[in-house]
């Protein structure tokens, strides 16, 4: 089929690199797709700033022809948390950018358990994300279910956890980008990560310049 593009908009899960995540989702996603796929991650990143920033991430380039939406994690320690405010802006993104031609695909966050009701959140967002998605034919990216620790529901597995309680380390994001079923962007056959040190080694990703803003 021929080659598409790719943009990944959120916050630092997005974003990765240096010594926390030297290989993010976004570059394993490229090696898997053989597509070239722009990491538009920024740390700290609510979904209301992601928003704001989103008119230049989707027209720094030409054309993309999916775009990869990861947000809420920083919306949820809010004092003020609105959920409703947080599935606006996400909904806002998916439309602007089917507006021009990009079919946008949604995750579901990752666990986050150092306060108590960060796993009530989090869960009621990732439920939303699922009925969205079904609801409007998006494709979902599942950064929950495989880092989610069986013995402690709402956190992370201490094997895929960096810093205990929200990041993900490499062997976390490894075994999420191994599990995305690429379907969800029209490719048939199934391309498997059975050496993720050979993927990352092919897979550079671009990154779009930190600051930029509508």
């Amino acid at each position: 089929m021929p080659q598409k593009t790719v943009v990944c908009t959120g916050d630092s899960i997005t974003q990765g690199g240096g010594f926390y995540l030297p290989q993010p989702y976004p570059q394993l996603l490229q090696g898997r797709l053989g597509w070239p796929v722009t990491n538009a991650g920024m740390g700290g990143d609510t979904t209301t700033i992601m928003l704001a920033r989103y008119g230049a991430i989707i027209a720094y380039l030409p054309h993309f022809d999916y775009v990869v939406i990861s947000g809420g994690i920083n919306d949820i320690p809010d004092a003020v948390y609105n959920p409703a405010l947080t599935r606006s802006n996400i909904t806002a993104m998916c439309d602007r950018a089917l507006a021009v031609g990009i079919t946008p695909i949604v995750c579901k966050i990752s666990p986050r358990c150092n306060i108590a009701n960060y796993s009530a959140r989090v869960t009621a967002h990732n439920e939303w994300i699922e009925a969205f998605a079904l609801e409007n034919d998006y494709g979902v990216i599942d950064f929950y279910t495989l880092l989610e620790d069986p013995a402690h529901p709402g956190c992370t597995l201490p094997a895929y956890s960096y810093d205990g309680y929200l990041h993900p380390n490499q062997l976390g994001i490894n075994a999420v980008v191994a599990a995305i079923d690429l379907r969800i962007f029209g490719v048939s056959g199934q391309t498997e990560v059975t050496d993720v040190v050979t993927v990352c080694e092919v897979a550079t990703t671009t990154t779009i310049p930190v600051g930029w803003n509508t």
